[in-house]
């Protein structure tokens, strides 16, 4: 093998045809690591033989524009780029982390949406930017937040991209209902009588456990939703910095912004302006970062080390902040989305660069110790 330093993105296949949702991003990632200096690799847990130690990688090939099949030692550095699927493929890479835990990973896995919830309801300063959030035992923990609040977000407390999400309003003794299945099919606005709305969410429950989150006007005047996705990572010297920002609309009649949902993105700064004078706006800004400077804090005192985090990011009528979820395995489609060419780069290079930071930190260390253990 080469004798570049060794970067491997740890993916897992998202069918049977062992087809990764992200190959385009793993191949930007590979032409730019051959630019710094790094060799990229492409695995999954299944692609390894634990009794050769070896691993059967997907390589770029940047001269012919080809992946290609390759028998690897392990590498230096494990960018773990690995999305909660509910099924056999998520337990392998648990064991995986549980059998090589001597390995350096640039990132740590966090918990569900409901324990994240948790952990930052107990910090001072995070608290502050929560939506009032119960975890989903049975129906009487549904009527009790819409009671308090006119709708609200019935959320699993894992997944990503806007799946198996339910926005509720009371309506007398009926409910109005739309949101999303587990496929990210809509689900259009209805109104539902308590036994069938109990039936719909007994669906969306299989094998999985929700949260019901206080509702946020976040309607456009066209109807349509807005959030803002920022992101936070570390650079090349292992600091944290703000990388950017951008809002994100979702299509008509969906409750959620995912892009994957067929939601579009604009500039943050011509949202905040749209909706608040520029003073207002720029406070937002300063508020947003460092929220997101303190979410990063807490997230890596708890679980250690992680390298980039995105941030679901609501602003109401009035301006206040609400952080609705993070995400440790952000894209970064949208900055390309909304033409910020510099932001998109950014978002590309920085666990590059952090990654060989992160490998010369240890080789200079371990060359420390062999001089401290020869004198």
């Amino acid at each position: 093998m080469t004798s570049k330093p060794v970067l491997g993105i740890m993916a897992l296949y998202w069918n049977d045809q062992k087809q990764l949702e992200e190959i385009r991003y793993f191949k930007q990632l590979s032409v730019l690591g051959r630019e710094l200096g790094l060799s990229v690799i492409v695995f999954t847990p299944e692609d390894v033989d634990h009794s050769r130690m070896q691993i059967r990688s997907l390589i770029y090939d940047v001269r012919q524009g080809l992946w290609i099949r390759k028998w690897t030692p392990f590498p230096d550095v494990i960018f773990d780029r690995c999305r909660y699927q509910p099924n056999k493929r998520f337990e392998m890479l648990r064991k995986f982390r549980a059998k090589y835990p001597h390995l350096t990973y640039l990132n740590r896995p966090l918990a569900n949406k409901w324990i994240i919830h948790e952990l930052f309801s107990d910090d001072s300063v995070l608290s502050g930017y929560l939506p009032d959030t119960k975890y989903y035992s049975d129906f009487s923990v549904l009527s009790r937040m819409l009671q308090k609040h006119k709708t609200v977000y019935f959320k699993p407390i894992n997944g990503t991209g806007g799946r198996g999400i339910l926005k509720i309003r009371g309506l007398g003794s009926k409910y109005v209902v739309q949101g999303r299945n587990h496929r990210r099919t809509i689900i259009r606005k209805q109104v539902l009588t308590k036994p069938s709305l109990n039936l719909l969410m007994n669906r969306l429950l299989t094998a999985r456990k929700y949260v019901v989150q206080q509702g946020i006007q976040i309607e456009l005047k066209d109807g349509r939703v807005h959030d803002f996705r920022i992101l936070i990572q570390k650079n090349s010297k292992g600091d944290w910095e703000y990388t950017g920002g951008a809002c994100r609309i979702g299509p008509v009649q969906s409750i959620t912004s995912n892009l994957h949902g067929g939601g579009r993105a604009i500039r943050m700064d011509s949202m905040l302006l749209r909706r608040f004078p520029k003073e207002t706006a720029e406070k937002i800004k300063d508020s947003v970062e460092a929220l997101s400077l303190q979410a990063v804090h807490v997230l890596e005192k708890k679980y250690g080390q992680l390298c980039e985090l995105a941030l679901d990011i609501a602003i109401d009528r009035h301006g206040k902040v609400y952080l609705l979820e993070i995400n440790p395995k952000p894209a970064r489609e949208v900055f390309r989305r909304i033409g910020d060419k510099e932001a998109y780069r950014r978002a590309l290079l920085r666990p590059l660069e952090y990654a060989l930071h992160v490998y010369q930190s240890k080789h200079a260390n371990q060359t420390a110790d062999k001089k401290d253990n020869a004198s």
